[in-house]
């Protein structure tokens, strides 16, 4: 909740932030024009509908349902490019706000945060008419704590997955001008799972009659050969020829 110029202040000031923050940190501005998102598509869509709900006027659900639409959008592109540094901290922060204005039907809005942000009179007794995909939160609304509830001095309130939002922003922006990527697990590495699997396959299969130990004679002489060599020598000896002029070639 704020006043329309502030809108995008806090968006402005990550930005920055983001861009500083990368900068020191070795990363070059040129870099944004390398990073290769998925699905830019879904990211289009919901910036759209987002800077639909700041310029239009729209009443009663629309206005709820336009964001619904815009954060599924930015929370799908987010998923899809969560590789990046920083990107599970928009996805925290897309989730936290979808879910209480799904429930709520509205994102709910504590009127003491409101009032110490100067957006409304404490003192008024005429209902208060609160803009865009939000009410002032009742006693019925569910998950109170992740309602809008932080007032700030430049005339807003923010709840907490605003919050993390802003970090999720700043480190990823960082993380694109560094060049940064969070590290998933090597392709060729394999879990102990998939290590011990072949053991439960039984013994490998032979790739030749020679190659089984089972069928080898002394000092690594296939057997039937050496059985055959045997039988021969033992046939030369009592025909009286000696065995060195017998020769026997396996079949």
């Amino acid at each position: 909740m704020y006043h329309p110029p502030m809108a995008v202040l806090p968006t402005l000031i990550a930005v920055l932030g983001g861009i500083a923050f990368g900068i020191v940190g070795g990363g070059r501005v040129d870099n944004i024009g390398r990073w290769r998102p998925r699905l830019v598509s879904l990211l289009v869509i919901g910036l759209v509908l987002q800077c639909i709900l700041q310029v239009a006027t729209m009443r009663n659900g629309w206005t709820i349902v336009v964001e619904l639409e815009g954060t599924a959008a930015l929370l799908a592109f987010a998923v899809v490019n969560r590789r990046t540094g920083g990107m599970v901290l928009i996805i925290a922060g897309l989730a936290l706000n979808l879910v209480p204005t799904l429930i709520n039907w509205g994102m709910p809005t504590e009127r003491s945060a409101a009032v110490s942000a100067g957006l409304i009179d404490a003192h008024s007794s005429t209902a208060v008419q609160v803009d865009g995909p939000r009410h002032l939160a009742r006693s019925d609304d569910a998950l109170r704590f992740l309602d809008e509830r932080f007032a700030l001095p430049t005339g807003q309130v923010i709840s907490a997955g605003d919050i993390v939002l802003q970090v999720g922003y700043v480190l990823t922006i960082a993380s694109v001008l560094r060049r940064r990527k969070v590290k998933t697990r090597a392709a060729g590495s394999r879990g102990y799972g998939s290590a011990i699997a072949p053991l439960g396959r039984g013994p490998a299969p032979r790739k030749g009659p020679g190659l089984h130990p089972s069928r080898m004679g002394p000092a690594g002489v296939p057997r039937a050969p050496y059985q055959g060599a045997r039988m021969a020598s033992a046939i030369s000896l009592s025909a009286g020829v000696p065995p060195d002029s017998v020769s026997i070639t396996p079949a």
